[in-house]
């Protein structure tokens, strides 16, 4: 896989950024998928620089010169690395200090008030200053990327940039209003939320002041799903049972975007689980009179 250096960068660096994206764009939040991948792929952009052949490879200041981000991959990858560091004062100091954050912001139309809801990597700079690792992850690739293109090596697309929630109005068909937070029984769920309001004369978003504020919210449990199964016997004819799902299965359901994807997803649960359902059909004859069992 790593054989050449545009095999490392599509298969390693490149691969590790799409698959940030992936979850990026994703309504779900609350498992750090966000803060995993994002901090995998600050890795694999900060750990480049190793694989580059010294005859052509960039020293690390004139790499900060001409990509300033650069710094900030390293900062977070040595904190997630070694979790907290002291010496020589480093950018990120902490792991803790890399948090996955919702951003939920308040606009308004003719019909009423609506949100849009985005989940980003934000990172505590021990300058004071607080940075979105999503921008600067997209500025380290394409620095990278372009380089390789510069030395002939492989063809480039710059990917472009991600808006920022503070920084972009959205439209009522262009908000993401909908969020799936997600929990593991038995460990800690940990999540931060910031609330901003739509500045029409400013044209940004500004933080909602929750001062006195009491803030709810519900919780749901996804519903349990059956399969409606059925089969022919030659005693009883056509016979029909429920077949429970799991709750891993129900979920799957519940967020199918279709009834097409919903019938993609019951055949690869059919497929998988055959000789629980032809199990459970067995258990159908049984309570059934005369019933004619195959032989076992």
């Amino acid at each position: 896989m790593y054989d050449d250096l545009s095999s490392t960068f599509h298969h390693g660096v490149l691969a590790s950024y799409d698959a940030y994206v992936q979850h990026r764009d994703s309504h779900s939040a609350g498992r750090g998928n966000q803060l995993r991948t994002a901090t995998a792929a600050a890795g694999m952009l900060y750990h480049f620089r190793e694989h580059i052949p010294e005859g052509i490879r960039p020293s690390i200041s004139e790499i900060n010169r001409q990509c300033p981000e650069y710094e900030l991959m390293r900062g977070v990858t040595n904190a997630t690395k070694h979790k907290a560091l002291g010496r020589r004062k480093p950018l990120v100091t902490n792991a803790e200090d890399i948090t996955e954050t919702t951003s939920i912001v308040r606009f308004q139309d003719e019909i009423g008030d609506y949100v849009h809801c985005q989940t980003l990597v934000e990172v505590r700079c021990s300058d004071g200053s607080v940075r979105m690792l999503d921008p600067a992850l997209t500025r380290a690739l394409n620095y990278w990327g372009e380089f390789l293109a510069r030395q002939g090596i492989c063809n480039f697309e710059a990917r472009p940039e991600s808006s920022m929630p503070e920084d972009k109005h959205r439209t009522r068909d262009e908000a993401s209003r909908q969020l799936n937070l997600e929990a593991l029984r038995g460990l800690r769920f940990k999540h931060q939320c910031k609330f901003l309001e739509w500045d029409y004369e400013e044209g940004r978003a500004r933080p909602v002041d929750l001062t006195g504020a009491t803030l709810e919210a519900r919780i749901y449990s996804p519903p349990k799903y059956t399969a409606d199964l059925t089969m022919t016997h030659p005693a009883h004819g056509s016979i029909s049972m429920e077949f429970p799902l799991t709750q891993e299965e129900s979920l799957e359901i519940f967020r199918a975007a279709s009834e097409k994807e919903k019938e993609v997803i019951l055949d690869r649960i059919a497929t998988l689980r055959r000789a629980d359902i032809e199990a459970a059909f067995t258990d159908k004859l049984r309570s059934l009179p005369d019933a004619e069992l195959p032989d076992t």
